[in-house]
């Protein structure tokens, strides 16, 4: 199994002007996911919490990277496409 995030980035208009994915797997399915026992039962929590922690944690990063980039592209000498500096 695998968890997923979407994230999109809406301007103060509702227009959506940027949407990342992301998502990461080897989480155990619900039916192998162990609860007989204590270890098994913290073994594959561990393993879904991981999983859930790395893919928020890039679809954070991917959306304030695609937000930087925007502004960069607002602030670039239009003649030349170089950042300009402020």
């Amino acid at each position: 199994m695998k968890v997923k995030f979407t994230a999109e980035i809406i301007d103060d208009d509702g227009n959506v002007v940027g949407k990342r994915t992301s998502e990461e797997g080897g989480i155990p399915s619900m039916e192998t996911f162990d609860i007989s026992t204590r270890e098994g039962f913290l073994r594959d929590f561990d393993l879904l919490e991981k999983a859930v922690l790395k893919a928020r944690n890039q679809i954070g990063a991917d959306a304030a990277d695609e937000i930087l980039k925007g502004t960069l592209k607002k602030t670039a000498d239009p003649r030349t496409g170089k950042e300009r500096q402020l």
